[in-house]
């Protein structure tokens, strides 16, 4: 399997990490990863990308969805996710996560990839490689919040 280049990858880390930084308060507290949702109908697909924060110490989630059609900027205001308001959190089918949480008006799905498979920059999804990241926020979500 090919995977985004490694100079490729740390632009994208790069990117998200100091985005992260920008909106996130205490954000020196979490791991921060990229993660995507692709949501396929019959006539389209429509891609979903996001940063996730996540800390196993407070056990909480920082979820700032990103605008990737022109150039990588945030989209919109961090989500905090935390026991006050996670319903359920678990792996999807798929190997996606989906969270269900008080205050969110449909269920949060994203993967956090290990890497993105090279072509997919057509469908908006961001080029990088993480792939312990993946497995440490994977046992995250087992564990539950």
């Amino acid at each position: 399997m090919f995977k985004p280049s490694k100079e490729d990858s740390e632009r994208t880390l790069g990117l998200i990490k100091a985005i992260f930084s920008e909106k996130a308060q205490n954000a020196s507290k979490y791991s921060v990863a990229y993660g995507y949702y692709i949501k396929s109908s019959f006539f389209s697909k429509t891609t979903f990308n996001y940063i996730i924060g996540f800390s196993e110490a407070d056990k909480e989630i920082v979820v700032i969805p990103l605008d990737v059609s022109e150039e990588v900027k945030a989209a919109g205001e961090p989500i905090i996710l935390n026991k006050n308001n996670i319903v359920s959190i678990k792996s999807g089918f798929q190997g996606d996560t989906v969270i269900k949480a008080n205050g969110l008006a449909t269920d949060l799905r994203f993967f956090v990839p290990g890497f993105t498979p090279p072509g997919l920059e057509n469908a908006y999804v961001l080029p990088v490689v993480q792939t312990e990241l993946a497995v440490v926020f994977r046992d995250f979500v087992k564990k539950g919040v």
